[in-house]
C-alpha cells in the first residue's frame, strides 16, 4: 500500500477518533470541540458553533456522566470556536473560561461580538433548519492565561503555548504525560496529503515562528484544527508541507502585487484559486472572504 493510499484510508471518521484522554464532543459542522478528562478535573477545548450547541452539550454530558466541567479553554476567539460558549456556560455555571490576554481584549469589544453574532447567524442559515436568535451574553474570558502556564487536571497537565499568527490570541495546548499537541490554526489546516491551508490572518512571520516552536515539541500525537488526529507517520511531512505552503502562498500574493494587481484584483484571484463549494461544508463564504482579505493584507504589509 502506498503512502498516499494509506493516508486516504485514514480520512473520514478515523481521523476524528481522538486518543484517550481526549474525546471529540463536536455537535455539528464547523469548529471542533474536545473534552480532556483528568483524575480530578476536566477541561473543554473550544466550544464550536452556536447553531449546534444543543448537540454539543448533549455530547459533553454523556462523556462527563454527571461529573463537573472545570475549565473551558479558548484556543482563539473566532465564531466557530467560541459561538456556543454562552450556551455551555449556562449548563456548566462553575466552569472557568480561560484565554490569553488578547482573547480577553477581543471579547470586550462590541465590534468583535457583533461579528461573532453575524457569522454565527450565517452558519445557522447554512448548516441548520432552525432559526433562532444567537445568544452572545457570556462571551468573555474569566481568567487570563499566558505562555507556559500549566492547567492541572490531576493525572495530567495542559501546558499553554501562545502561538500567534492566525490571530494574536491563538494558543496551542500540550498535554502531559501523553505528549499530545492540540495545534492552533497558526500552524495550518490539513486538506489532503499535498495541501495545507495556511490561514495566517495576523502575522506570517509569527506563524512560522509558532510552527518551529511546536515542531520542536516532538509530540507523540498531533491534533490539527478542523481535521483531527494526524497520522503518526505523517508528522514530519506535515511540518515540511506547512512551511512550503506558507512560502508558496506568500510568494503567490507578492507576485500578483509585483505584476501590478490592486488589492481588489488580488482578492478576486485568491477567491478563484482557493474557494470551491466543498469549502462551504466547513466555512461560510463570507467568512472565507474576510479571512482572505486579512491574509493578503498581512503578506503585503510584512514583505512589500
Amino acid at each position: 500500500m502506498s503512502k498516499k493510499q494509506l493516508f486516504s484510508n485514514l480520512h473520514g471518521h478515523d481521523r476524528l477518533a481522538f486518543a484517550h484522554p481526549l474525546k471529540r464532543v463536536t455537535g455539528g459542522q464547523g469548529g471542533e470541540v474536545v473534552l480532556v478528562r483528568g483524575s480530578f478535573k476536566n477541561a473543554l477545548i473550544d466550544c464550536g458553533m452556536a447553531y449546534c450547541h444543543e448537540n454539543t452539550i448533549k455530547n459533553i454530558e454523556e462523556e462527563l456522566s454527571g461529573k463537573g466541567l472545570d475549565y473551558i479553554i479558548l484556543t482563539h476567539t473566532h465564531y466557530d470556536h467560541v459561538g456556543a460558549l454562552p450556551y455551555i456556560r449556562k449548563r456548566y455555571k462553575d466552569a472557568v473560561v480561560l484565554g490569553n490576554s488578547h482573547s480577553e481584549k477581543v471579547l470586550n469589544k462590541e465590534s468583535a461580538i457583533r461579528v461573532i453574532r453575524e457569522l454565527s447567524e450565517k452558519a445557522q442559515e447554512i448548516y441548520s433548519e432552525k432559526r433562532e436568535p444567537i445568544i452572545t451574553e457570556g462571551l468573555k474570558v474569566d481568567k487570563v492565561v499566558k505562555d507556559m502556564d500549566i492547567i492541572e487536571l490531576g493525572d495530567r497537565n495542559i501546558i499553554i503555548y501562545e502561538t500567534p499568527g492566525h490571530t494574536s490570541c491563538s494558543i496551542s495546548l500540550f498535554i502531559l504525560p501523553e505528549k499530545i499537541l492540540l495545534a492552533s490554526e497558526s500552524t495550518g489546516i490539513l486538506i489532503d496529503e499535498n495541501t495545507v491551508h495556511t490561514a495566517i490572518l495576523k502575522s506570517h512571520k509569527d506563524s512560522i515562528k509558532s510552527a518551529i516552536r511546536l515542531k520542536g515539541l516532538k509530540a507523540n500525537t498531533i491534533v490539527l484544527p478542523h481535521y483531527g488526529v494526524l497520522p503518526r507517520y505523517f508528522h514530519e511531512d506535515y511540518w515540511k508541507l506547512f512551511f512550503k505552503e506558507s512560502e508558496d502562498k506568500k510568494n503567490y500574493i507578492l507576485n500578483l502585487a509585483k505584476e501590478g494587481y490592486s488589492d481588489e484584483e488580488i482578492l478576486k484571484d485568491y477567491i478563484s484559486k482557493f474557494w470551491d463549494d466543498e469549502r462551504e461544508q466547513e466555512q461560510p463564504k463570507v467568512a472565507f472572504i474576510l479571512n482572505a482579505k486579512s491574509i493578503i493584507s498581512v503578506v503585503l504589509k510584512e514583505y512589500q
